[in-house]
């Protein structure tokens, strides 16, 4: 009895022991007697899961969007529980409207983006640029025409002053940390001097926002009237005298004693502040002849002579003009005292009887050949041939023929007018060398050029590497630019330009508009591209007459400046200046 024990307990043993080390037994019978062999755990046996290796696979489990059957359907990715909503998309502008579909992929014709007010219209989306005056709400934000007027606007303060006729950024010229403008109203009625114009300084601060409506008088610097069309160029000079303060230099080209009209340019040290009566000044230039419009143009243009300090360069278009109006720009070196002349200039380029008015706009400074060295960027013939842009690359000191400044450009037709703005525009291309922009507003609608650096030849408009074009016919684009400026802080240069006499239907003729490009760009572009347009409220505001651009509210965003002249809230033609708002751009 004890023996046959024995031998029935070796043989369970073995039996047992091999259990262990096999597959395990859903009903701990024998193999093949009703078992379930499930070697991933997940609770479906190999005869039902389709990937008895992966516990994620098995029937009933949840389906992704992976390409993976997991509930073992025999189906891949259907009712996935991470699929995406895809808004249908009828007129192909990458938005969606109200019909929709789930999927893991977006079918034909469905989109990610939805939003779309308008599916019939492709160039209604949200992030579509507003066309102004139009009463159709293009972006679908709900309103219409947004974004057509500035942020705030500064007014002037006197009847027939035209405020906003002339603008600059000056840096910070009251030392408050904050950015200021610089405001030109020449037409201003005479002051207790008998001069016409002045000169407003916007102070730039945190408190700026928009729906705000300031009046200049209250809030701004004011460098009162003493010379004849004082205020009709004005430009920053950095730090000129050394004392840590930004500076800034007026011109007054039609200025002078006992009628004489030689022209001046004032100079303003910083800090400055509150109101400045007749006979302000730091510094003052005189031009010393006759009906030369010295101070017509003005520029800081850095040490373009080289002796490192920093330069202001002005014009004089009609220079000689009793032999053929050559013009002339002369650059004073370092901090200018009272009363300097215009023949204490360290370097001069003269015009001659060919090519005339030298120095009907001044641009700098900038860098296009990548020397190291500041270059003057400037133009002449703007009366005769329609207009020329010539590059002095620097060092340069002493006297200086137009005939031996071999870098131009040429108009493309004798009306162009073109240098009728300029600006040095940065290194757009990130190419070591600085580029500049031109305005040709003469020809049809108006034209603005952008030319790459270096420019090593003479060469003509159809040479530009962008081209702004107008599309409204007498429009003027071009009668302003701007450059080298960031208004969205994405680190690439965008680009602004006015056509003071632009205009939207059913906007009035004349009303002006101004028109922002944000970078990067490459070739041609129509103005109605441009991803922001600003237009005038009314006939004749010659909204884009001028403009500039500086930090203001010093949130590390360039705010736009574009002058309105002609603006008559008061139906005094005070003129304005309207804010467009770095964050709002």
């Amino acid at each position: 009895m004890v023996t046959r024990l024995r031998h029935l307990l070796l043989l369970v043993v073995p039996v047992l022991a091999g259990a262990a080390d096999g597959p395990s037994l859903g009903c701990g019978c024998d193999p093949g007697v009703g078992s379930v062999i499930d070697n991933d755990g997940d609770g479906s046996g190999a005869t039902i899961d389709c990937d008895d290796a992966n516990p994620a696979v098995h029937p009933g489990a949840e389906e992704h969007c992976d390409g993976v059957d997991e509930d073992c359907d025999g189906e891949v990715d259907e009712d996935s529980v991470d699929r995406a909503t895809f808004y249908e998309d009828l007129d192909g502008d990458g938005w969606g409207g109200e019909t929709t579909v789930e999927d893991c992929e977006a079918p034909d014709g469905f989109v990610e983006q939805a939003g779309d007010c308008d599916e019939l219209d492709d160039s209604i989306h949200p992030g579509a640029p507003e066309v102004c005056c139009d009463e159709v709400d293009q972006d679908c934000d709900g309103e219409m025409d947004e974004g057509c007027a500035g942020d705030l606007v500064l007014l002037g303060e006197t009847t027939e002053a035209y405020a906003g006729e002339v603008l600059a950024a000056v840096g910070d010229l009251d030392g408050d940390g904050f950015e200021d403008l610089a405001i030109g109203a020449p037409d201003a009625p005479e002051g207790a001097h008998g001069g016409r114009g002045k000169v407003y300084v916007f102070s730039g601060g945190a408190g700026l926002a928009p729906g705000q409506e300031i009046l200049l008088q209250d809030e701004a610097e004011i460098f009162a009237a003493l010379g004849d069309g004082l205020g009709y160029a004005l430009t920053g000079l950095g730090d000129l005298d050394g004392d840590g303060f930004d500076d800034m230099a007026m011109g007054a080209p039609w200025a002078g004693s006992a009628g004489f009209e030689d022209g001046l340019v004032l100079i303003a040290y910083g800090p400055v502040s509150g109101v400045i009566g007749d006979g302000f000044g730091d510094g003052l230039i005189t031009g010393g002849q006759d009906h030369a419009g010295f101070g017509w143009s003005v520029a800081g243009v850095g040490d373009l002579t080289g002796d490192g300090q920093r330069d202001l360069a002005v014009g004089s278009p009609y220079f000689d003009h009793i032999t053929d109006r050559e013009g002339i720009i002369s650059v004073f070196s370092g901090a200018v005292e009272w009363e300097q002349s215009a023949s204490e200039a360290a370097l001069t380029i003269t015009g001659s009887q060919v090519s005339r008015s030298v120095g009907h706009g001044l641009a700098g400074p900038g860098d296009h050949d990548g020397d190291g060295q500041a270059d003057l960027l400037f133009s002449y013939e703007m009366w005769d041939n329609g207009g020329k842009v010539g590059l002095l690359g620097g060092p340069a000191q002493g006297s200086v023929a137009i005939e031996d400044v071999t870098l131009y450009l040429s108009t493309c037709s004798t009306t162009a007018e073109l240098g009728v703005a300029l600006s040095w525009a940065g290194d757009v291309n990130i190419d070591g060398y600085d580029d500049f922009v031109v305005g040709a507003p003469g020809d049809e609608g108006g034209a603005v050029y952008l030319f790459h650096g270096p420019i090593t030849a003479p060469g003509a408009c159809d040479q530009a590497a962008v081209t702004l074009s107008g599309s409204v016919e007498d429009g003027r684009l071009g009668d302003a630019v701007v450059a080298d400026l960031d208004a969205d802080g994405d680190g690439w240069p965008d680009l602004a330009a006015g056509a003071a006499q632009g205009w939207r239907d059913p906007c009035d003729h004349g009303a002006g508009a101004a028109y922002l490009w944000l970078g990067p760009f490459e070739g041609g572009y129509e103005d109605d591209s441009a991803d922001r347009v600003f237009v005038g409220n009314g006939a004749v505001e010659k909204l884009g007459w001028a403009m500039a651009a500086a930090d203001l509210d010093g949130d590390g965003l360039d705010d736009l400046a574009i002058g309105t002249p002609g603006t008559d809230v008061f139906n005094e033609n005070e003129g304005a200046v309207w804010i467009a708002l770095g964050g709002s751009l």
